[in-house]
């Protein structure tokens, strides 16, 4: 069993809600809700987060440039999201590897795209971050074919409905990550200031992706389903070799497809 912690303070919010059941499949036992001393913490912007016990980071990350760190020192680093977070850490003078990746790009070496395919596509699919929800909403009336995706439901459905899109307009960063991952073409949109931490996390994925950050700003002016369509055009796709990441993992991956893909690509 593997004690693991993931954050719930924003509800059923779909990044946070993929670590333990990511953990889950790459040990094939069961993961445990946990803050004891030792505890896994992978996937989302709690880095930053005050731990009552010294913890383990797996992939993890900052959620801004600037913001508190709780005793960093006490915590083992076994790899972090991406370069910007590593960077903030050795400011400190934490130790911290040259390993990067977020495990929510493990996604299709978990679950096959063919497993989530339908006969009816979406042209265009809005998946904002909770706190965008409302913003996406009003704009939707400009996309008319469009469907509006919540990331804060039912994680197979929100994975179903990405990977059956011809094209994602998102300002989540799971959101991004989880069409990168399976190959949709998407684009990041910023459309206003709620997001905590601005643009950080999204540098510190594009940049742990082997690129500089990719979007548009939509703060103060309405979406044009034609500059996004263009814009798609020019982004480079992700350069990642994640075996790392999963030779970085502190215990036994018994699961064959993750297996293969590590024998492959070493």
């Amino acid at each position: 069993m593997l004690k693991t912690f993931w954050y719930t303070g924003d509800g059923n919010n779909f990044g946070d809600i993929l670590g333990p059941t990511i953990l889950h499949t790459l040990i094939q036992e069961k993961v445990l809700a946990s803050l004891d001393e030792g505890s896994l913490v992978s996937i989302g912007s709690i880095v930053n987060l005050n731990y009552p016990n010294p913890v383990k980071f797996w992939g993890s990350g900052i959620i801004s440039k600037d913001i508190e760190l709780y005793s960093p020192e006490r915590h083992e680093y076994l790899a972090v999201r991406g370069p910007k977070t590593r960077q903030r850490l050795i400011s400190l003078g934490i130790e911290c590897p040259e390993v990067y990746g977020d495990p929510a790009l493990l996604l299709p070496l978990i679950f096959d795209k063919e497993q989530f395919m339908k006969e009816d596509k979406n042209k265009v699919a809005l998946l904002p971050h909770w706190v965008d929800a409302e913003t996406f909403l009003q704009q939707q009336e400009h996309f008319p074919e469009s469907k509006f995706i919540d990331i804060r439901g039912d994680a197979n459905s929100i994975i179903k409905e990405v990977v059956n899109s011809e094209l994602v307009i998102t300002s989540t960063l799971h959101g991004l990550i989880l069409c990168e991952s399976y190959n949709i073409p998407c684009v990041y949109v910023k459309v206003g200031a709620k997001v905590m931490g601005g643009t950080f996390k999204y540098e510190d994925y594009f940049k742990s992706t082997n690129r500089d950050l990719y979007y548009l700003d939509y703060t103060e002016k309405e979406m044009d389903i034609k500059e996004i369509r263009e814009y798609q055009k020019s982004i480079p796709p992700m350069k990642i070799n994640l075996v790392p990441l999963l030779k970085s993992f502190p215990y036994e991956i018994k699961n064959e497809k993750i297996l293969d893909y590590m024998e492959k690509n070493s």
